[in-house]
């Protein structure tokens, strides 16, 4: 059976914030610069990954609904940055994710509402989570099924 595998979105922009990756193509990949760097009440994470056709990463959390992702700092890429790895997995399209962190709306992140915004905020915003919400993880695991 063939996955997608999550990539970033193919948009050429230069990202110029911690808050993402430093050298790939685009975007990078939508992370916190540092553990728990978001402030916001802790809870556990669960849901199914769906990568979106414009490369965009959301979190499907059953109740909660579908959330755009904000990584965990330890987050990696592979291929150029097209790839999200945690714990040295890549993480595919229909994976289970467990982990903890806040769900939040995107205009509770600092600074998402200034005029031009940050990097982390342009890219939210093409990936919808000033509609969807965001759920910023600390740590997280993936796994089929």
């Amino acid at each position: 059976m063939w996955k997608r595998v999550a990539a970033v979105p193919a948009i050429v922009l230069f990202c110029g914030s911690a808050a993402c990756s430093d050298t790939e193509a685009g975007f990078g990949i939508p992370r916190q610069p540092s553990p728990s760097a978001f402030a916001g009440e802790r809870q556990a994470i669960v849901g199914v990954v769906a990568v979106q056709d414009n490369g965009c990463v959301h979190l499907h959390m059953g109740e909660q609904g579908r959330r755009w992702v904000i990584w965990p700092d330890t987050a990696q890429t592979e291929n150029g940055g097209a790839g999200i790895v945690l714990g040295g997995r890549v993480v595919a399209d229909g994976d289970t994710l467990r982990g903890s962190g806040i769900v939040a709306d995107a205009s509770q992140l600092p600074g998402w509402d200034q005029a031009y915004g940050l990097p982390l905020e342009m890219f939210g915003r093409f990936c919808s989570a000033d509609e969807l919400g965001v759920v910023v993880l600390d740590a997280a695991v993936t796994g089929t099924g």
